[in-house]
């Protein structure tokens, strides 16, 4: 996808996702597409005051977006941007 910021690959369930980065709004928002992924999945870190998650855009597919969402935070915290 144009524009986006930087791109990653992690793994879920045996699959690879591709997860790309891009800024909307001053949000982070994470693209992740793999051939378990249909349609695409679109999430973005969500909080409330002592706690934060993640949040598939449109919502209902927190789930995905939960586990998705636990594996880019591993992989950023193994890999802090420079």
């Amino acid at each position: 996808m144009p524009g986006s910021e930087w791109k990653f690959v992690v793994y879920h369930e045996g699959t690879d996702v591709k997860v790309e980065v891009h800024e909307l709004m001053q949000q982070k928002i994470y693209l992740a597409e793999s051939t378990r992924l249909k349609p695409l999945l679109l999430i973005r870190v969500a909080a409330t005051a002592d706690v934060h998650y993640w949040a598939s855009v449109p919502p209902g597919r927190e789930k995905e977006a939960a586990a998705i969402g636990r594996l880019i935070d591993r992989h950023i915290d193994a890999n802090p941007l420079k």
